[in-house]
């Protein structure tokens, strides 16, 4: 119930619209909608903002609609800095204003009052640090439990490529069937393994891990090559 209202909250916002604006998303959240002020280069205007979890964008008044203006991804190249010191042109909006930067627009916006700015400020600001946090997260899954799997597979293929080289020699057969390889892509390619393809824990590996779990697969390979030389060389020569 309480997620049907959130999307009807949403839904809401975008019949407030003149124009066709999609903001539903699975994850997006609204925060709060407020007016403030934004600096204009001829003379500074005021906009209606709406703050998402991901999301920040601002519209003007048009009749009983409102126009869209401009959509902010909140992401890793968004910052909002607080201006606590402002002289000449900017001094009356001291202790009342914040810049939002990013990569599609950067600007200056303030409030009527600094308990509303502040409110404002410390509201963008969280909500760019729980992105910032998602997405370090998804990073250290990808890097650390893809990389384990990855090597892993590759590691175990090699282990039952030599038991097979060893009992075709105990049996006397000149030839052997090589195990079907893992069909992840290489070792430079680990991100394109799915986490519901991994039967790994969720454990964060450290460098020096992933660096043993490299070496052991480089080690097989050298073992590889030795049970060649030693065991199936000489028996296709006794077959001959």
């Amino acid at each position: 119930m309480k997620e049907f209202t959130k999307r009807e909250e949403v839904k809401e916002i975008e019949r407030k619209f003149a124009q066709k604006v999609k903001l539903l998303a699975p994850a997006r959240q609204f925060i709060r909608r407020g007016k403030l002020w934004k600096v204009c280069r001829k003379q500074d205007r005021v906009y209606h903002f709406f703050l998402f979890t991901d999301l920040l964008l601002y519209a003007s008044q048009y009749g009983t609609k409102l126009n869209l203006h401009n959509q902010l991804q909140i992401n890793n190249a968004f910052q909002v800095k607080w201006l606590d010191q402002q002289h000449g042109k900017y001094a009356f909006i001291q202790n009342r204003a914040f810049e939002i930067v990013s990569s599609k627009k950067s600007f200056v916006a303030y409030a009527d009052s600094a308990e509303e700015a502040k409110s404002w400020y410390e509201d963008v600001k969280k909500a760019v640090k729980s992105i910032l946090e998602e997405e370090e997260e998804e990073d250290l899954f990808i890097t650390h439990t893809h990389t384990y799997t990855h090597t892993h597979t590759h590691a175990q293929w090699i282990s039952c490529f030599i038991n097979r080289w060893t009992h075709a020699k105990e049996l006397g057969k000149a030839q052997i069937r090589a195990p079907k390889p893992p069909q992840y892509g290489s070792l430079m390619h680990m991100r394109i393994i799915a986490p519901w393809q991994t039967a790994t824990t969720n454990l964060p590996l450290s460098i020096e891990d992933t660096i043993v779990d490299h070496g052991l697969f480089i080690f097989y390979l050298f073992v590889c090559l030795f049970v060649f030389i030693v065991h199936l060389y000489p028996l296709s020569i006794t077959k001959k």
